[in-house]
């Protein structure tokens, strides 16, 4: 490739990083809503007219922020997590990695989740291009799913996983918990304790629910007389 053309497209990628960092500090401290170009201009070390030269509005800011974080905690997960080591451990390395991402973001992450309704709300009034962005969303959190598919799949290579369940729906249950807590958090707009839910989840990951049949009650019938 021509260099020239290299060094553009890295003075681009390194300005775009620019305005996305600023972003996330102007949409976490503002939310979305309250957001304005002028904001994130001014935070990024830019003029608002030369932030068009590259995003059109915050929606398209905001959607690249979300797509560029995802992808950022997937290649996290990917590096940190070794399939050659026991379940339980890389499951905790995973959590503590998922939970952290989304405590240092969890402002963010608010606004995100309202932005989501909001398009799918009004679907029809968005352009071409946060449309394609939009749709990208769903495909980044599904590359985090493959990588929990992969772990359950090494583990029941190791019989470390007995149950007949298969990986990709018990990478649909460990997600669904994930989110229940995430979820809670959002309700209660603030984080809980990160550890305990952990140690709490690898617990019932490991246990279950520790089910046991209830012994019969015996039935007494009244003596004849």
């Amino acid at each position: 490739m021509d260099p020239k053309v290299i060094r553009e497209q890295t003075v681009r990628e390194t300005k775009t990083n620019l305005i996305l960092d600023a972003a996330r500090t102007v949409f976490s401290e503002k939310g979305f809503f309250d957001a304005r170009l002028e904001d994130i201009a001014a935070a990024a070390g830019f003029s608002k007219a030369a932030l068009y030269t590259y995003y059109v509005d915050k929606e398209e800011i905001f959607m690249s922020l979300a797509i560029r974080d995802l992808e950022n905690l997937y290649h996290q997960l990917e590096t940190r997590v070794n399939p050659n080591v026991s379940f339980l451990k890389n499951l905790e390395v995973m959590l503590v990695t998922i939970f952290t991402f989304f405590g240092e973001n969890f402002a963010l992450l608010l606004s995100v989740s309202n932005f989501q309704t909001m398009c799918k709300i009004h679907k029809e009034k968005l352009s071409e291009k946060h449309k394609l962005l939009f749709a990208e969303l769903p495909s980044k959190f599904r590359k985090i799913m493959e990588q929990q598919v992969a772990l359950i799949r090494a583990a029941r290579e190791r019989k470390e996983i007995q149950s007949d369940i298969d990986d990709a729906q018990l990478a649909d249950y460990l997600s669904a918990l994930v989110r229940g807590i995430i979820f809670h958090w959002q309700l209660s707009g603030k984080m809980g304790n990160v550890n305990l839910e952990i140690q709490q989840l690898l617990k019932f990951m490991a246990n279950g629910l520790g089910y046991r049949p209830a012994p019969a009650t015996p039935v007494f019938s009244n003596p004849q007389s």
